[in-house]
């Protein structure tokens, strides 16, 4: 009998615009956003990621590692309320997965003004950590462990 497990991801991190932690970005400033070296166990490796950044517009995403693929999704506000929210998530291909979650591609972003939802700037992570039979590490990562840049 065979026993599949389904990779989950593993990490989640949120950190608001102001933090003592990050530099506070106000409306139309500029910023990036990378993962920071997150330890893994011997043996597993970084096979997938996930950034949502809310009331922010995500301008580019850089240093895509070979082998990765990335998909880049938005949801505009609706009605009144409503945040602007954009999730850029990326995998690789088999036998590509990396080391470290450093290696990972660095997204930049604009904060935008909408007024209307009263909703801060906010970034939320989540890496996915696998080994050779699909065992899932779990580690949490503090709010100021996402490397957080103003331009």
């Amino acid at each position: 009998m065979r026993v599949f497990l389904i990779p989950l991801f593993a990490v989640l991190v949120l950190v608001p615009a102001g933090r003592a932690d990050g530099p506070g970005l106000g409306v139309g400033e500029r910023g990036s956003v990378s993962f920071p070296n997150v330890s893994a166990a011997a043996g597993y490796r970084v096979t997938a990621f996930s950034l949502t950044l809310v009331q922010a517009h995500v301008e580019g995403v850089s240093q895509i590692p070979l082998g990765w693929s990335v998909d880049v999704q938005v949801e505009p506000p609706v009605g009144k309320g409503d945040s602007w929210q954009t999730t850029v998530s990326g995998w690789c291909s088999r036998g590509k997965s990396l080391e470290s979650a450093s290696d990972l591609p660095s997204i930049t972003f604009q904060v935008l003004d909408l007024a209307d939802t009263g909703s801060p700037f906010q970034v939320e992570a989540m890496v996915e950590m696998t080994n050779e039979v699909c065992w899932i590490m779990r580690r949490k990562l503090r709010s100021s462990d996402l490397i957080l840049r103003k331009y």
